[in-house]
């Protein structure tokens, strides 16, 4: 869905875009942070039922690359279900068979198509919902489930699928219980506050990507996902303005007297919180 041109396919399908960004986004944290944790760390998930060794395979760019692209038969599945069209652009009525379709047609590289497992319930669904040990796949479903138009918990996730009523009831509450399991782990092995981080977490590529699916429709961030534009991860500048010098504290080594102009400037630090930075100049 990257790089429609017409502004109302973009609008239509904003949604599934948004929630496929947001998803990456947490992908991003959650993989470089679970790439580099200690041996004791390792240990501490292992006792949790999980494959110490699955964490070598942990490669934060191939994960985020692989959500970017692992919902891509979302639109093909649902006009086939909508619409009854059966084509090569609308294989499937099932959004992980119709996004692996287009992964073989389009040649995809064999470990993007590998990781196409996890949207697979079967892959998931092995009948012990503690049983599933390869923490790569643990990663890009638990980033999935806890952000559905924005960061979300299981809870509330699973209670909006069961709504939804697009898979059986009983298939939504296994997977929850496994979400929850890795859950717990993740906060008992890395501290409560991992959650959290994820959520805020600011993602530099973001911003580019969201601006590159509105630009190619001649659409504005601020039209297309404005509460993201209005949040803290949405890089902004602004114009040069003329304050009134007397409100303005001059850093050290500049003259309260001499100073001309000033540039505002808002910009995100390590942790995703918008600060504000000044920018004098002397006479």
């Amino acid at each position: 869905m990257y790089g429609l041109t017409h502004p109302d396919d973009a609008m239509r399908w904003k949604g599934i875009f948004n929630h496929i960004v947001g998803t990456a986004r947490q992908v991003n944290y959650m993989s470089q942070t679970l790439a580099g944790i200690t041996d004791e760390q390792k240990q501490a998930f292992a006792d949790w039922g999980y494959d110490i060794s699955s964490f070598d395979e942990i490669d934060p760019k191939l994960l985020v690359d692989f959500m970017l692209v692992s919902h891509l038969g979302r639109r093909g599945s649902d006009e086939r279900n909508w619409y009854g069209i059966e084509d090569d652009a609308h294989p499937s009525t099932d959004p992980g068979e119709s996004s692996e379709a287009h992964l073989k047609k389009v040649g995809a590289p064999a470990e993007i198509q590998e990781l196409m497992r996890v949207e697979s319930h079967d892959h998931f669904l092995t009948g012990n919902s503690e049983a599933f040990p390869h923490i790569v796949d643990k990663i890009l479903a638990y980033c999935d489930w806890t952000f559905g138009q924005g960061p979300n918990t299981l809870k509330q996730r699973f209670d909006g699928l069961r709504a939804s009523n697009r898979l059986p009831v009983e298939i939504l509450n296994q997977l929850e219980v496994m979400g929850t399991s890795f859950e717990q782990a993740l906060i008992d092995v890395l501290g409560k506050d991992v959650i959290d981080q994820m959520k805020d977490h600011h993602w530099e590529d973001e911003a580019l990507i969201r601006k590159g699916y509105c630009a190619s429709a001649g659409l504005k961030v601020s039209e297309v996902f404005p509460d993201y534009y209005e949040s803290q991860r949405y890089l902004q500048t602004t114009e040069l303005v003329r304050p009134n010098p007397k409100l303005v504290t001059a850093p050290d080594g500049f003259d309260d007297d001499k100073i001309v102009d000033w540039v505002g400037l808002q910009a995100l630090d390590q942790k995703g919180r918008v600060q504000n930075y000044l920018y004098w100049q002397n006479v």
